[in-house]
C-alpha cells in the first residue's frame, strides 16, 4: 500500500495527465503465508478478534478482511487528499469469490452473500 500511496502522490503533481493504477491484494487466501499450504488462513495477528469465540481460522480471516478494508480506506483517503477523488473511478473486486479451503467455512460470515457457491466449485451443487 505504501508504494501505491507514493505513486498517487507522484501522479497527482500533474492532474491534467490521466493515469491507471492497479492494486492487487493477496489476502484473504488459504495458506497464503509461509509454508502452511492450505492449512488455515494465516495472519500476523488477529487484531480486534483476539477474544472472539470464533474458530481460529475465522478470527484470522476476519483480521485480514479488516486489514484489507483499512488499506483500501487509506488509498481512497489519499486520492481525496491529493484532489483526485472527483475525477477517479475505483473498482473493487474479488478474484473469484469466497474460498472454502484451509478450514475456512465460506458460510461462517456469509461470504458469498446472495450468490451461490464458492471458489473452485463451478457446477457443484
Amino acid at each position: 500500500v505504501n508504494t501505491t500511496l507514493g505513486l498517487i502522490e507522484e501522479y497527482s503533481q500533474d492532474k491534467s495527465k490521466p493515469f491507471y493504477l492497479f492494486l492487487s491484494f493477496t489476502t484473504p487466501h488459504a495458506g497464503g503465508v509461509g509454508t502452511n499450504g492450505e492449512s488455515g488462513v494465516p495472519a500476523p495477528d488477529v487484531g480486534n478478534y483476539t477474544n472472539s469465540s470464533w474458530p481460529d481460522v475465522e478470527r484470522h480471516f476476519a483480521s485480514v478482511i479488516t486489514k484489507q478494508d483499512a488499506h483500501v480506506g487509506i488509498v481512497l483517503e489519499k486520492l481525496e487528499d491529493m484532489g483526485l477523488s472527483e475525477n477517479t473511478v475505483v473498482f473493487y473486486a474479488s478474484d473469484n469469490g469466497a474460498h472454502n479451503e484451509g478450514g475456512h467455512n465460506y458460510m461462517f460470515f456469509d461470504s458469498s452473500g446472495p450468490l451461490r457457491g464458492f471458489k473452485i466449485n463451478v457446477g457443484v451443487q
